[in-house]
């Protein structure tokens, strides 16, 4: 029995399926590694697991003048990535060196 004024979809089409389908299969609680997270990663790498919060920047954000989030998000890479804050720079800003521990 249909009550008045109730539509019944009978038949999706493959777009509405798509999205049906994704959005019963996305987890927000997952942690995600995102552009950031593999930048660090790979900044961390290629300098043999120790960089200063200015070489991290360098790779994260290239090309982008320099803004104050963009730290904060760095750290949360570094954070998930299990890196330690081992020391600072003596050069200008001090930047912090971290290290994979």
């Amino acid at each position: 029995m249909q009550i008045a004024n109730q539509r019944v979809r009978t038949e999706w089409n493959w777009r509405a399926r798509s999205v049906s389908r994704a959005r019963l299969s996305f987890n927000a609680r997952l942690g995600r590694s995102g552009r950031v997270f593999t930048q660090v990663r790979r900044c961390l790498v290629s300098h043999q697991g120790i960089a200063s919060m200015k070489d991290l920047r360098a790779w994260a954000y290239a090309g982008q003048p320099f803004q104050r989030w963009q730290c904060w998000s760095i750290k949360r890479a570094l954070f998930k990535l299990g890196a330690k804050q081992i020391g600072r720079a003596h050069t200008v800003g001090r930047p912090g060196i971290w290290a994979i521990v």
